[in-house]
């Protein structure tokens, strides 16, 4: 986690975020640096609980969609106001189930939450440009690079989802989606994104819009985050997940979405989390 401290123009990088571990989609994130009085209360419950918000550069790419970088500008205001409980995660070492380790100690196997790896590189630039209080932020710094990045996202985007949808064109494979086990020994990720993407899979009917591989790339912070703000598909998807995982021992985090109380809902969880934490109770 970075932390930096304005009074002293000090930055540190420490080496794993704190939890409970907070990952927002793009529409949290812009919610939030388009409504100050929310994101106040946000950044108190982050506070309480004594977590982490962690992002990623998918997210900063997601930011340059929009045709006006003033919802880029907001998200840097918001994002600079949480600090010092911010990190900066890396999804593709997310996607090889990176900083996560299996827990026993006498007893039936457990996959705890993993630790979310950071991105150094984009930590690094996200905090050097704090320290300039007159230079854009990290989203907007994306933002003016949007002629670039902009295609890039989307490609990217389309291009999981059309590779998601050949694939169930195939039989072996729509089989290979009804057997899967859970307690199969591979990749935490390998499972938890099989498993969202299966309904999908099955079921040829449901589309797979070009947004679904950005949702996918969103979704990787499940293994590793508390609470992961997702759209509704989505969220639903990872809550049948976690609870289908939970029977083999395996740990992902809840997913909220809009639907299901958006970022008001995670502000009652962080609140609770840090309720519970002061009164020396765990949080399962």
């Amino acid at each position: 986690m970075l932390t930096y401290r304005t009074e002293g123009d000090r930055l540190r990088v420490w080496q794993a975020a704190v939890r409970p571990c907070v990952y927002l989609d793009h529409w949290a994130l812009d919610g939030l640096g388009n409504d100050p009085q929310l994101a106040a209360t946000m950044i108190a419950a982050l506070r309480t609980s004594g977590g982490t918000l962690c992002f990623s550069v998918m997210n900063a790419m997601e930011a340059c969609k929009p045709s006006d970088p003033k919802h880029a500008r907001r998200i840097d205001t918001f994002l600079a106001a949480v600090m010092p409980q911010v990190a900066v995660v890396e999804v593709a070492r997310m996607a090889l189930s990176e900083g996560i380790v299996e827990l026993n100690e006498g007893k039936p196997l457990v996959f705890a939450m993993g630790e979310p790896p950071l991105d150094m590189e984009q930590a690094l630039a996200f905090a050097s440009l704090l320290l300039k209080p007159d230079a854009p932020g990290l989203f907007e710094t994306a933002w003016l690079g949007r002629d670039r990045l902009a295609p890039t996202f989307m490609d990217v985007s389309a291009s999981i989802a059309a590779q998601w949808n050949a694939q169930r064109q195939q039989d072996e494979w729509r089989e290979q989606a009804r057997g899967a086990s859970l307690g199969r020994n591979i990749e935490r990720a390998r499972i938890v994104m099989g498993d969202l993407m299966r309904p999908a899979v099955i079921d040829v009917a449901q589309s797979i819009p070009d947004n679904d591989g950005a949702d996918c790339m969103h979704a990787l912070a499940l293994p590793y985050c508390d609470f992961v703000l997702l759209d509704r598909t989505w969220a639903a998807r990872a809550e049948s997940t976690r609870q289908r995982l939970a029977k083999h021992g395996v740990k992902i985090g809840k997913a909220i979405s809009q639907h299901t109380g958006g970022v008001p809902k995670l502000i009652e969880e962080l609140l609770a989390w840090g309720k519970d934490a002061g009164e020396g109770r765990s949080v399962s």
